[in-house]
């Protein structure tokens, strides 16, 4: 199903279903879908600014590129999924499970992660591909097998973060806090 040009701003789709869809050119901008269930969802020159996907499901989704400033995530479970292109400045991911997932930028520069909020977060197998998580909250998660490799941490707070197996190789921690 493809669901292109869609005006869905401020919308309530709590606790709905999306399945094997593909939104193309469609606004979403603080439309709330806590406790969704996203499945094979494809998105692409989307505009999810301040979309609520607290505690919903993400699984097997292609992301971007696409606008998600603010999305909240909160206590979200996320897997096998892809943010390509991604605008998800200050996105909360508070509490959030990701397995497999994939933070992709753009060919000559990051995707931007600055500011997100990742407190207690649980992470496995994540792949920061040219991300920068610059001023990040990164306090109490747990980050298992993860690829930092050239990560901007710079003034990112990881008060009690734990990494288990992850390639921080080449990762600037310049100003952050532990």
């Amino acid at each position: 199903m493809t669901l292109e040009r869609l005006d869905l701003r401020g919308a309530d789709a709590d606790d709905s279903r999306l399945e094997r869809a593909e939104l193309r050119q469609s606004d979403l901008r603080t439309s709330q879908w806590r406790g969704a269930l996203w499945h094979r969802v494809r998105a692409r020159d989307c505009d999810l600014t301040e979309l609520d996907l607290s505690s919903a499901q993400l699984l097997r989704c292609d992301l971007g590129p696409v606008r998600m400033a603010r999305i909240r995530m909160h206590r979200a479970k996320i897997q096998d999924t892809t943010f390509k292109e991604s605008e998800l400045y200050a996105a909360d991911f508070a509490g959030a499970v990701l397995i497999r997932v994939v933070f992709e930028g753009y060919e000559h520069a990051t995707v931007s992660l600055s500011r997100t909020d990742w407190t207690g977060a649980a992470l496995f197998d994540v792949d920061f591909r040219r991300a920068n998580l610059y001023g990040a909250t990164l306090r109490d998660a747990a980050l298992v097998r993860c690829n930092l490799r050239g990560v901007n941490l710079c003034g990112a707070d990881l008060t009690g973060v734990r990494l288990v197996g992850c390639e921080t190789t080449g990762a600037d921690l310049d100003g952050a806090t532990f």
